[in-house]
């Protein structure tokens, strides 16, 4: 039995649900699908170990991915290691891992299809090793659905706000300082911070206007930030591709704070030159603000 497939894990009829790409979730499944590391049958002596792994010792698999399998290591990080490294000794999985029809050697967590990552050039894909922090924060999300008695260091820094927001408030200051070149006393500014009020208040706020009443937050804020480059571009009469990437950056970035495409988003009554936009999803609040000074 070629245990590199999924198609080889289990019975008929579960194999069934998986060539029809649907999920597994009514399967009496248990999320202990174990291996152990074996000896590479190319492995020569003068070569090292190339995995922080421990030969014969057991490790908890957490998905399936193009004849590799992801292994929770000895370090409490995660390796990307290949099917035939790996002895399975315990064949079960979790009823959370998925498949779909374009990928037939793929059975992961669905946090970890390519399609639920987000790229610049607006194909799917999915990167491990990607450290952007909208891959972070995507991959955490497959990883809370396991109970790890560690959670892997380096992407710890999926759950801090703080440094989110660091990176919206760096790519908004580079924007604000491309938009300011060559308009001699006038200076944009672009901020982000954290919102103080209640949820409930903004949402009742009669100043407010709720932009996404059909549309997505993430499709909302896409729309709004076309704004950010746009007088250096309209100064210059053509289309900046850093400018496109540092817009990208702050969007993907904003997203992996809410860590979903659905929140609210909201713009406040214009006070002057501001215009300030409210992004709140339950109980987590920002305030994106476009302004120039002269």
């Amino acid at each position: 039995m070629n245990l590199c497939s999924p198609l080889a894990l289990n019975q008929t009829d579960l194999i069934l649900l998986y060539s029809s790409g649907k999920c597994f979730q009514n399967c009496e499944c248990v999320n202990n699908m174990k291996g152990k590391l074996i000896k590479d049958p190319n492995f020569y002596p003068e070569n090292p170990m190339p995995y922080s792994l421990v030969r014969e010792k057991e490790y908890l698999i957490l998905g399936i991915e193009n004849r590799n399998y992801y292994i929770y290591n000895e370090l409490h990080q995660v390796d990307l290691v290949p099917c035939e490294r790996i002895e399975i000794t315990d064949k079960n999985y979790p009823n959370f891992w998925q498949t779909d029809n374009s990928a037939t050697n793929r059975l992961v967590p669905k946090e970890w299809h390519w399609e639920n990552f987000l790229s610049f050039d607006g194909e799917p894909y999915c990167e491990l090793w990607d450290n952007e922090i909208w891959s972070v924060t995507q991959f955490a999300k497959g990883l809370e659905l396991y109970n790890l008695p560690v959670f892997p260091e380096r992407f710890i820094k999926a759950y801090d706000a703080h440094h989110k927001i660091k990176l919206i408030e760096n790519c908004l200051k580079i924007a604000g300082d491309y938009d300011s070149l060559k308009q001699g006393d006038l200076q944009y500014l672009y901020r982000f911070s954290r919102y103080g009020k209640e949820t409930q208040k903004i949402l009742v706020d009669s100043k407010n206007t709720i932009l996404t009443n059909s549309l997505s937050g993430f499709e909302v804020l896409n729309s709004i930030l076309q704004a950010v480059g746009e007088p250096l571009q309209r100064l210059i009469g053509a289309e900046l591709y850093e400018l496109e990437e540092v817009r990208k950056r702050i969007l993907f970035s904003i997203w992996a704070l809410f860590g979903t495409k659905e929140f609210y988003v909201l713009k406040q009554e214009q006070l002057d030159s501001e215009i300030n936009y409210l992004l709140t999803r339950n109980d987590e609040s920002y305030v994106l603000s476009f302004d120039y000074v002269t």
